[in-house]
């Protein structure tokens, strides 16, 4: 981000969905549930869980923020804490395992193959039924109903939460 330090309400916002979108507390407890019924890497869903959830918050802030403006205000910083996140994840995985990533790019990979997946089911009853088996394709575990529903629940509560979140705060 900038080096000017600001604190308008909507950078204040923008910071805590970053917090929030990063935390991986929810993620290990549904990556737990997943692997109990199934043989998938806990690393590959904990991988693929924290990137729906990144993108999910930052889709949430265009769906569910009536304002125009404080949606594009909230939206730009927060876009630009994932890219200061993303550079600190690039540089480690070079330094510590040698692994040339520009994690942005993958998020950003991600967030167009999710939307890509969402516009060719336009008459899909609600968007988790599309996001539960795009995910578990992700994680290689198409055929997987228990890695399809853990995708449609992190995407259905994340949504939730925000939703919640956002009447809270009025925007």
């Amino acid at each position: 981000m900038n080096k000017e330090v600001n604190n308008s309400m909507e950078n204040q916002i923008a910071n805590s969905l970053f917090s929030y979108s990063v935390s991986r507390d929810d993620l290990k407890t549904l990556a737990k549930e997943i692997i109990e019924n199934t043989d998938a890497e806990e690393q590959t869903l904990l991988y693929e869980l924290q990137i729906l959830k990144i993108i999910t918050t930052g889709v949430s802030i265009n769906y569910l923020i009536k304002s125009l403006e404080k949606k594009n205000e909230i939206s730009k910083f927060y876009w630009e804490y994932i890219l200061e996140f993303s550079k600190s994840v690039t540089e480690a995985a070079k330094s510590y395992s040698n692994v040339d990533i520009d994690y942005f790019k993958v998020i950003k990979d991600k967030l167009d193959y999710y939307l890509e997946k969402l516009s060719e089911n336009k008459n899909a009853p609600e968007p988790a039924s599309v996001i539960g088996p795009a995910f578990a394709t992700q994680c290689s575990m198409e055929e997987n109903v228990f890695t399809i529903l853990g995708g449609a629940k992190l995407y259905k509560g994340v949504m939730a939460g925000l939703k919640a979140y956002y009447e809270k705060e009025g925007i």
